[in-house]
């Protein structure tokens, strides 16, 4: 269903950790950017991750530490991945219920770029004002 990335190791533990508790069952893995801090570095990443699976959505997931690095990476990211901020400086620092509900609104990202086109005759998911697929 999804992936959702992080940064770190220990990222990925907690985010694990809040799924098993509130997201059982949904499908969703969690992979990391093996500690890449550079924007290249992370973009190498997240486009190995796509092309791997181009039709999985990804959710990353980042610290206010690495808040300043969202619009570069957005720029040139895959169009399936939606960017969330956790209002922590790292997703490990944050509790749970915190993980779970940011995942939520990162889901809500996704959903809000979700468009009907009577023309395509079904749903399209728009980044940018453009659509990118049919489904």
């Amino acid at each position: 269903m999804f992936r959702i990335i992080v940064r770190a190791g220990k990222d990925a533990a907690a985010v694990h950790a809040a799924l098993e508790r509130f997201y059982q069952g949904w499908g969703i893995d969690v992979d990391t950017l093996r500690g890449a801090r550079s924007v290249d570095d992370m973009l190498t990443r997240i486009w190995e991750f796509f092309d791997k699976d181009p039709h999985r959505l990804m959710i990353l997931l980042l610290g206010r530490e690495d808040a300043s690095k969202l619009h570069g990476i957005e720029e040139k990211a895959p169009p399936t991945l939606f960017a969330h901020v956790v209002p922590r400086s790292k997703v490990r620092n944050a509790r749970l219920e915190l993980i779970a509900a940011e995942i939520a609104r990162a889901r809500a990202k996704i959903r809000l770029r979700t468009a009907w086109d009577g023309g395509a005759e079904g749903l399209c998911l728009y980044w940018a004002r453009r659509a990118l697929r049919e489904t």
